[in-house]
């Protein structure tokens, strides 16, 4: 009993999962830690701009992500021992971003002649997008590729606990609104450019020479063409966790913002089983096609989701002094029995698209799911809209999206046969 288990602990897989859950855990705990403090010193409607402004440059980032995430992560798997064609990849990937980065930038300034909310914000949307910056520089793909996670683990604390220091000491009122966005920018691009280095003090060789880092127009060609239909699939994504926050707060208000955006970060900590699950066994399935690492992993998400929703239902929100100075205990409670519900559902969300469909090179297949599910979403919302829309409506959207995802992803495994 004792060999298996220290097989398992000296693993890779293993190796990858701990330094996943030391990323999700400060990726999401880190700005639930922040969250009373920036709602003490700013308040509930200032602090509801920030979450605002930051959701509009979730787009961008998308936009700058592209669907390397998936689809670069694919090419670096399959090229690992190839250190050459590596680079090049590199370098190609690096140089999309770079452009798409420009064009975001382009479209920012589209949206402050367009949206009332940027131009009347203009400063503070501005400063939000040095998180897309430091976005740029974050080659998260293709560590995720090599399965390496060390330097993509160091990337992700560096940035939140310099994020975390830095606000607690500068920002100590209203007037410190803008160092908000400037600070978690800061830590990102400081985070990502460590990061960066690391990545090519592996791959550059000084034989290249400078002329090896100019751009191959014909492959960021192919790159962008082949992550199209993933960048579509996770902007759909996006638009279905950003667009709830972007209506909240033109129809209702910015504290109902702040509110929203507590519930999610709480769903957030309660999906990194499912994530950091889901990512790990992703590069290994990809390799080896078996199944049984997919219904494994399935299981134990699945468990935990159940237990997730059980202490939600049973927690005593009443206790939390926060929520009853705003008065929107209610609210929170509700919003987290339908979202807390929703987090069972991303099980067969997340097991049935990447590691079946995309490991088994369905990928229109999957994109297509998700671009339905958005359409259904947007659907769903559109409704509402006419019907006198509520906030609890947005949650109710977002269950409907995963369950049309969930069944279009199903026809499909069972129409291929996948699922052996």
């Amino acid at each position: 009993m004792k060999r298996p288990l220290q097989k398992i602990l000296k693993s890779r897989l293993f190796e990858n999962f701990s330094y996943l859950t030391v990323i999700q855990l400060v990726n999401i705990l880190i700005p639930l830690v922040v969250y009373p403090y920036l709602i003490i010193r700013l308040g509930a409607e200032l602090y509801g701009k920030v979450i605002y402004a930051a959701s509009l440059n979730a787009y961008l980032i998308v936009l700058v992500n592209y669907g390397f995430d998936i689809s670069a992560v694919k090419r670096v798997a399959e090229n690992k021992e190839n250190k050459s064609a590596l680079f090049e990849l590199f370098k190609n990937v690096l140089w999309s971003r770079i452009f798409l980065l420009l064009l975001s930038y382009v479209l920012f300034g589209i949206a402050m002649f367009t949206i009332p909310f940027v131009w009347e914000n203009k400063i503070l949307c501005l400063a939000s997008t040095t998180v897309t910056l430091g976005e740029l520089f974050f080659p998260r793909w293709y560590y995720l590729g090599m399965e390496q996670l060390k330097y993509t683990t160091l990337t992700v604390v560096i940035a939140k606990v310099i994020s975390l220091i830095l606000l607690f000491i500068f920002v100590t009122g209203e007037s410190d609104i803008l160092l908000v966005p400037l600070i978690m920018g800061l830590g990102t691009i400081v985070g990502s450019v460590f990061s960066m280095q690391q990545a090519l003090k592996f791959l550059w060789n000084p034989k290249f020479g400078i002329k090896s880092l100019k751009p191959d127009f014909i492959k960021i060609r192919f790159l962008i063409n082949e992550g199209f239909s993933f960048f579509l699939s996770r902007g759909f994504v996006v638009v279905r966790e950003k667009a709830g926050i972007l209506i909240i707060g033109e129809l209702f208000g910015f504290r109902e913002v702040s509110v929203f955006d507590l519930v999610q970060k709480i769903i957030k900590v309660l999906t990194i089983p499912i994530d950091m699950i889901n990512m790990v066994i992703f590069p290994r399935v990809a390799k080896t096609k078996d199944l049984t690492i997919v219904k494994k992993g399935a299981g134990v998400a699945l468990l935990f989701t159940l237990l997730a929703y059980f202490i939600i239902i049973f927690f005593p929100f009443e206790s939390i002094e926060h929520l009853k100075k705003i008065d929107l205990l209610q609210l929170t409670v509700e919003l987290l029995y339908i979202f807390g519900f929703g987090l069972i559902m991303q099980v067969f969300v997340y097991f049935l698209g990447n590691t079946v469909l995309v490991v088994f090179g369905y990928n229109k297949e999957f994109n297509y799911t998700v671009i339905f599910g958005g359409i259904v979403y947007l659907a769903c919302l559109s409704y509402g809209f006419i019907s006198n829309i509520s906030i609890m409506w947005i949650g109710y959207c977002t269950l409907i999206s995963y369950g049309s995802i969930i069944l279009t992803r199903a026809y499909f495994v069972t129409k291929y046969n996948l699922w052996k």
